[in-house]
């Protein structure tokens, strides 16, 4: 059992690893080709950060942008006009305080 246990973890590890390899290559080889590339950071496959942190450097010192959900979220979005309930329900969801803004807006709005 103990063998078996510690060949789960050794094999997490390795998938870890694998992971930011990949992600690193394929973010090196489009800033090669000539695409503008974003990796967004808290969609990261690892909890190791010195893997991590090593990966994000290098990519960076390649060109490449580091954002985070909320900042590519925004970015895909572009245009609060076009769907403000449904973009703002997703932060909503995902972001207290961003919630707590929401509702004082509304009771705010709803006072006028």
């Amino acid at each position: 059992m103990g063998q078996r246990r510690l060949r789960r973890c050794s094999q997490s590890h390795r998938q870890e690893a694998t992971d930011h390899r990949r992600r690193r290559h394929r973010g090196l080889s489009a800033i090669e080709a000539g695409f503008d590339v974003f990796v967004v950071t808290d969609a990261s496959g690892t909890f190791n950060d010195i893997t991590r942190n090593a990966a994000w450097d290098r990519m960076s010192a390649a060109g490449v942008q580091l954002v985070s959900w909320f900042a590519a979220a925004s970015e895909l979005h572009r245009d609060w006009r076009r769907d403000v309930a449904g973009l703002g329900t997703l932060f909503a969801n995902h972001i207290p305080d961003y919630k707590n803004l929401m509702d004082s807006y509304s009771r705010t709005s709803q006072n006028r």
